[in-house]
């Protein structure tokens, strides 16, 4: 209801983010048994902006309460509409029309508490539109299962329903597959892709750490999944999500040759006066051109900011740094012009626009990296223990195998019911298990054999 009221102008952008703010405080009143208060400083925190005047949070609470998205919203508590019937609104065709487009959906879906901080701190549109797309699509709660994470959602659907283009839609959907790492696409067949459109897993261990190194797939499985969304006669995965029209950069693209100018000779060599390439390398970062490239390297950052710090945009403090990152991530989540955003941010230190979900993505960016043990070669055991597993557990085996690949770390079942239902709770744990007898014993063999070879070494024992 509260993506209608904002797709038809009730409510602007900001109420929108407030009302998922809202929803992230009255989740920490009840956890904590009401000993927390939700405050309107709470929820600076999580939106950012003024509190109050034009484009301040307390006109955007106003608009939900006037609206009756909001009951009550007070430090005892916040009360949320059950029914399209509270709201105070004579026309709501869209809104009927938009519930036709979900079939009749009136279950309650579980909403990771992470994303829901992430659109209280703001997306672009057409990535709200994505995100709550997937959660109504790809999120589903079984008793006795859990949650199941895999679902299917195809751009054509998400633009209808929300009312944003289809192009934005895969723009959006890679955003959340290669930046993100929300997403965890799977492979599908042109037919499933035509049929129930791009099948993917929403990553439920996704935080802000993820900002930095998203998907951890190959580049074949991130590049292609997101591209072939829904058509049989679309676009080549590399050019998923943009028109195949011409550079709409160049107002006058026949008025003069822009890039034919041939390269000047060289006065000594008399070389070809010809095209020349150049290996000029990667470009340096530069406070005063900011790239999108900048946005994805810590180093990259942190050398801006020591720009920054020169140019006397900020200071040195711990503050201002972390304020400096968390301004990127803001820009890079919320812009769709990023750069110009970040810069614009910076140089006029316009800080009170970052929010609680901008700060804790700007911390793990300083969080160093951990660097893993060494591990140390252990000697090849001499006998190893034969392996006879059933063909279940041979199948679990090769199912964590993959998944591990992929990067997933949620519940396989889902995934295995998927291709055969047969498959019961019951059934996976009981082949879960006598995989992991079958490890320890190979463990336990082996490191037997480690052992009698170091005493051999030693000299101890034998004839």
């Amino acid at each position: 209801m509260a993506w209608w009221a904002y797709r038809d102008g009730l409510i602007t952008k900001l109420a929108l983010r407030a009302y998922f703010g809202c929803i992230e405080l009255e989740t920490r009143r009840r956890l904590s048994g009401g000993k927390y208060q939700p405050s309107i400083e709470g929820l600076t925190k999580l939106v950012g902006g003024r509190e109050t005047g034009q484009g301040g949070l307390r006109p955007a609470l106003k608009q939900l309460l006037d609206l009756g998205l909001l009951r009550s919203c007070t430090k005892a508590g916040i009360a949320f509409a059950e029914s399209a019937d509270e709201l105070r609104c004579e026309d709501r065709s869209g809104l009927d029309a938009m519930f036709g487009h979900l079939q009749g959906v009136t279950r309650k879906v579980p909403v990771p508490r992470r994303m829901i901080r992430r659109l209280a701190g703001g997306l672009s549109k057409a990535r709200t539109a994505t995100v709550i797309a997937h959660l109504i699509r790809c999120l589903f709660y079984r008793k006795g299962e859990g949650i199941n994470p895999v679902g299917c959602c195809k751009a054509s659907w998400v633009a209808d329903v929300f009312g944003v283009t289809e192009r934005s839609v895969f723009d959006a959907r890679r955003f959340l597959v290669l930046e993100l790492g929300w997403l965890l696409p799977e492979e599908c067949s042109q037919h499933v892709l035509n049929r129930d459109g791009l099948w993917v897993a929403v990553n439920l261990d996704w935080g802000p750490e993820e900002l930095g190194a998203p998907a951890e797939l190959s580049t074949a499985a991130t590049v292609e999944v997101p591209a072939a969304a829904d058509e049989s006669s679309g676009p080549r995965p590399e050019n998923a999500g943009h028109f195949a029209g011409p550079s709409t950069e160049n107002k006058k693209p026949l008025r003069e040759s822009n890039n034919q100018k041939p390269a000047s000779r060289p006065a000594a060599s008399g070389g070809p006066a010809g095209f020349q390439g150049s290996n000029s390398g990667e470009k340096k970062p530069d406070i005063r051109d900011i790239v999108p490239d900048d946005f994805r390297d810590r180093d990259r950052l942190l050398e801006l900011h020591r720009q920054a710090v020169d140019a006397k945009f900020i200071s040195t403090s711990e503050a201002d740094r972390l304020a400096f990152l968390a301004a990127a991530a803001h820009a890079q989540a919320v812009g769709s012009k990023p750069c110009r955003l970040f810069a614009w941010m910076v140089r006029g230190k316009r800080f009170e626009f970052i929010t609680q979900a901008d700060e804790d993505a700007a911390r793990s960016r300083l969080r160093p990296p951990m660097s893993r043990p060494r591990e140390l070669p252990t000697p090849a055991p001499t006998h190893r223990p034969e392996e006879t597993l059933s063909a279940d557990a041979l199948l679990a085996r090769s199912v964590q195998a993959a998944l591990a690949r992929a990067g997933f770390r949620g519940d396989p079942l889902p995934l295995v019911r998927r291709e055969r239902p047969e498959w019961t709770r019951v059934r996976w744990d009981a082949a879960v298990a006598e995989l992991e007898r079958s490890r320890s014993v190979v463990r336990q063999g082996g490191a037997m054999s480690s052992v009698g070879q170091t005493l051999r070494e030693l000299g101890v024992g034998g004839a």
